[in-house]
């Protein structure tokens, strides 16, 4: 067989033939989901999962999912439910399923890869075991993106070995979108509000993840592939030999496309910075961070005479994560905890959820956002500090 037969397309191709998938998809039926239009970070993740679980039918299925499937790692009796508590965010626990001195199941939520605290399952055995439940009766649900993400050995501190069979890790591309799709079956026609919030979710959880389990492709895209790598007159091996040169072809264009994307990353923060500069000109602007791991930049505003916190905006070009909030970058060595308590406070007393304030070397308090808000992010919350520093 000769070997042009298998030769992938170049990257002017592939551009061509990415254009005409983009004009296919913009022709498929219109498909609107909530959820797609508002970015979640993992507390919204946490807190719609929790929402679901606070109906007790809904836990039941959902703790009877886990056992069917990892019956040895997770031994719970799910009947022992009577009335259990479920809250999102307390004591900055993702989620907590518990029943006074019965059991506590923690539950950690890593959908979007963020960093893992030190030791920070252990700590949060600790708080447990302090509001009265036995080692025995505690246990955790670690949750990530997809299957091949795992909690590592040092967030366990000396746990690990203690709850072999009462700790699981799942994943929503494999687990909990086979458990949506599963209860959603379950759900009574009356439970219209439910079925319709579990239908949007797993829909949203199968495009986040790309689970091609549950995506159906569209037969004019097909087509369009078939076509443009020639496998018509192909046998079963020529198919899949000329697919895999493509996907690999694909796969280095994408990564030339990621360093374009890193390169408009860093033109939009360096706008961002200048706009400060403008916008703030009476304040100390924060070194502007323009390298390949971290880019950033924010004001630097005096808290005391002795102290001064970082309002910034940082993105992680590894995994392309943008977060706001108060650090202690380039104006201190280490966090303050008396400026720890003053931001803390502060989002207390505005009442503003979805703060991140688990221990971090850098970051007193921290949010998810996103490109396009970002900037309107971060001005509201320098603003803000402003105005509580004036009235002070």
């Amino acid at each position: 067989m000769p070997n042009n037969l298998f030769r992938p397309l170049g990257h002017k191709e592939l551009l061509i033939l990415t254009k005409l998938l983009g004009e296919k998809l913009n022709k498929l039926p219109y498909k609107f989901n909530l959820l797609e239009e508002v970015w979640a970070d993992e507390n919204a993740h946490s807190r719609i999962l929790v929402n679901l679980l606070r109906d007790k039918t809904t836990l039941h299925s959902f703790i009877s999912f886990l056992k069917r499937r990892y019956d040895r790692r997770f031994d719970f009796d799910e009947e022992s439910m009577v009335s259990p508590q479920i809250t999102s965010e307390r004591y900055r626990i993702d989620g907590l399923i518990c029943e006074h001195n019965k059991y506590a199941i923690i539950i950690e939520n890593k959908i979007h890869g963020a960093k893992e605290q030190s030791k920070q399952l252990s700590r949060y055995i600790e708080k447990c075991k302090c509001l009265g439940y036995s080692l025995s009766k505690i246990f955790i649900i670690y949750i990530t993106r997809t299957q091949y993400e795992h909690a590592s050995e040092q967030t366990w501190g000396d746990s690990k070995d203690l709850f072999s069979n009462r700790y699981v890790d799942i994943s929503y591309k494999e687990d909990i979108i086979d458990w949506l799709d599963e209860y959603y079956q379950e759900i009574p026609r009356k439970e219209e509000d439910l079925a319709s919030g579990i239908y949007q979710y797993k829909a949203y959880l199968i495009q986040l993840t790309n689970n091609y389990k549950y995506k159906k492709m569209d037969p004019n895209i097909k087509n369009l592939i078939t076509s443009s790598l020639q496998l018509e007159d192909k046998n079963g091996e020529e198919q899949l030999r000329a697919l895999i040169d493509n996907k690999k072809a694909i796969d280095n264009l994408s990564g030339y496309i990621d360093s374009l994307m890193i390169e408009s990353y860093k033109k939009i923060f360096e706008k961002w910075s200048i706009k400060l500069g403008v916008e703030f000109n009476t304040l100390e602007l924060l070194h502007h961070s323009n390298d390949d791991n971290y880019l950033k930049t924010g004001i630097i505003l005096p808290y005391s005479e002795k102290y001064k916190i970082a309002v910034l905006i940082e993105q992680n070009l590894q995994n392309k994560n943008i977060y706001f909030g108060f650090g202690r970058h380039y104006v201190s060595e280490q966090l303050i905890p008396e400026v720890k308590k003053y931001c803390e406070s502060l989002l207390e007393e505005r009442e503003l959820e979805g703060w991140k304030t688990d221990d971090n070397i850098w970051w007193y308090c921290w949010k998810y956002t996103t490109i396009e808000l970002g900037y309107a992010d971060l001005v509201a919350l320098i603003k803000l500090v402003q105005d509580k520093m004036n009235t002070n």
